[in-house]
């Protein structure tokens, strides 16, 4: 036993001369004599301690700036764990590596190397290349992140590692080098194959070690048999992430910024791909069959707020670049006529102020060319968000106080048609830590003089779910709900309603592992609520249960006694494969 520590821990100059073998000769050191070298098991043990100590100690060197988390937006346990599971990638990388290409690479060697040692020799064969595999990521890291940040490109890193390793096998195995070189190339694939099946596992066992809770959420998937019909829309469309409908298509934004339509029996009219603009809001024109997009243009360094006019037919008709930051998911439309329509500019509200300008932008045709200019519009004591336009000419606002990250409240306002402020009700005024994921939705329902508004904020465990429903001419509340959602973090997309219900779709994430081998993903979901009440009538859950799977339901219309839903679902076939769905489904509202 004395021996064997001293074997794991003595650091001697034989290291620093296997060290460089290993990177100027590797036949050397494979083929020496017991004793001549630093010995597999204790160089791979020195070079990932090593990697262990450097990361501890100086990681913002050798790692990338850690994902940010959106803590007030985000349950306190979903926070706790998700920190636990990056200082586990981060502090037990090399370790994690180790373990992980260990069988891969081992297995290849006994296969391609047979004749070239016993297995004992072509384990410390394994042993050895993957510490140096370690150190050559190391070292890339280092370079990427602190000195020339240039080399972050992928084929460079691939070029290096696929690079090393015909080197080590072809000088430390011998052969023919039209022989040896595929069987490296073989080994790199199949050893990082086995990184790519064994590292998450490796990662999750680690996080359950150090990470504790009470709660765990069971995802509870919904039978699909209760989809009546289930229509796959076309693979060009990379994923819905925004929806808004006409008479006979939809238009949409997908999840990478493109926009689209999508006709009758659920084919794709045309698709609109950018290099340089990423699409956030999409306004229907009707009156006129005309699309207004809004977006960010990325222009060098700089970035632009953008509007793009297009026919419904998918054509260009006219583009405005704005010299100023917005909002570019509140652009809405305020009047449309004959005569051409009107667009309300929005503001970026960073800061409290005690009055709120806004522009408009005047959409106008002459001569079959379609113009438009700026003009000074109305002035509000609160910053405004989306608009309805009621019949008789009013306006129903949600108002956005909000700072660069935080909110400080977000309410609902009535306006008369010249706006003059009806009623102002405030929904939320931050109290704590946390604050909304999302926006608020909300529905106005002229015939029963109410509106109806959802938002959902975290807490220590969860995300609760509030409902309100609110008199449309007094702004008084009829009644107030609030539902705990079970799972580790939830979040609705659209909202639809009818006489009785009140639909809500979006998805709900199951992050946090009970069990290494279980999987974290994401499932669609939809719940109905009642309008009496807000009281929970019924909720489905739809999803892949398979790591790193993602459902979501970004879309809800009514339909006589079915609902509609259009989103995405995607599923990792395959280590390098992943397959996406953008679907449309049927359910029966009884169902539900």
């Amino acid at each position: 036993m004395k021996k064997a520590f001293s074997e794991l821990t003595d650091l001697d100059w034989k290291f620093a001369r296997t060290l460089i073998d290993l990177f100027r000769a590797p036949s050397k050191v494979l083929s020496a004599n017991s004793g001549q070298y630093t010995s597999a098991l204790k160089y791979a043990s020195i070079v990932i301690g090593a990697a262990f100590f450097l990361i501890l100690f100086f990681g913002e060197i050798f790692n990338e700036t850690p994902m940010h988390i959106l803590k007030w937006r985000t349950p306190l346990r979903l926070q706790q764990y998700r920190e636990t599971q990056e200082n586990v990638e981060e502090s037990f990388g090399a370790v994690i590596l180790a373990l992980s290409m260990l069988p891969g690479v081992f297995v290849l060697l006994r296969i391609l190397f047979a004749k070239q040692g016993s297995w004992k020799t072509q384990l410390n064969t394994a042993l050895y290349f993957i510490a140096q595999f370690a150190i050559i990521l190391s070292v890339f890291g280092f370079l990427t992140n602190f000195v020339v940040p240039v080399l972050e490109e992928y084929y460079v890193l691939e070029g290096m590692l696929f690079g090393y390793t015909g080197f080590f096998f072809l000088r430390g195995l011998g052969g023919k080098w039209y022989f040896t070189l595929p069987k490296s190339a073989i080994i790199l694939f199949i050893g990082l194959l086995s990184y790519g099946l064994l590292s998450p596992f490796l990662t999750s066992f680690l996080t359950i070690l150090f990470y504790t809770t009470e709660t765990y959420h069971s995802p509870d998937l919904s039978d699909r048999k209760v989809i009546q019909s289930a229509t796959e829309l076309p693979e060009e469309i990379d994923g819905l992430y925004s929806i808004e409908p006409t008479e006979d298509r939809y238009f949409y934004i997908d999840e990478n910024g493109n926009i689209g339509a999508i006709g009758p029996q659920d084919s794709l009219l045309w698709i609109q791909k950018y290099e340089d603009i990423h699409a956030q809001h999409l306004l229907v024109i009707p009156e006129h069959e005309l699309l207004l997009v809004a977006g960010d243009s990325e222009q060098g360094e700089t970035i632009r707020e953008v509007l793009l006019l297009y026919s419904s037919e998918g054509r260009l008709l006219l583009d405005y670049f704005f010299d100023k930051p917005l909002e570019s998911s509140l652009f809405q439309l305020i009047r449309s006529d004959s005569d051409g329509f009107e667009i309300l500019i929005p503001t970026k509200t960073a800061e409290l102020k005690e009055r709120y300008d806004y522009d408009k932008i005047v959409f106008h045709k002459s001569d079959g060319t379609w113009n438009l200019s700026i003009q000074k519009y109305i002035t509000t004591p609160f910053p405004l968000g989306e608009i309805t336009k009621l019949s008789d000419s009013g306006y129903v606002s949600t108002t956005l106080m909000k700072s660069e990250w935080h909110w400080y409240n977000f309410g609902i306002a009535k306006f008369d048609k010249d706006w003059n402020v009806q009623w102002h009700k405030i929904i939320y005024d931050k109290k704590d830590p946390y604050d909304p994921r999302r926006r608020p939705l909300f529905a106005v329902d002229e015939s029963d003089d109410e509106i109806l508004i959802q938002y959902a904020i975290a807490n220590d465990t969860n995300v609760t779910n509030h409902l309100r429903s609110i008199d449309l001419f007094s702004g008084s509340t009829h009644w107030r709900n609030a539902h705990t959602l079970p799972a580790d973090y939830t979040e609705y997309w659209d909202m639809a309603l009818d006489k009785e219900n009140i639909y809500l779709v979006g998805e709900s994430h199951y992050d946090i592992r009970r069990f290494f081998w279980k999987p974290s993903f994401h499932a669609g979901m939809i719940s109905g609520y009642s309008r009496s009440d807000g009281s929970l009538k019924g909720q489905k859950r739809f999803g892949i249960e398979k790591a790193d799977a993602h459902s979501r339901i970004s879309y809800i219309e009514i339909d006589g006694g079915n609902l509609r839903l259009l989103g995405t679902e995607s599923d990792r076939i395959s280590l390098f494969n992943v397959r996406q769905i953008n679907f449309s489904w049927s359910l029966n509202k009884g169902d539900l």
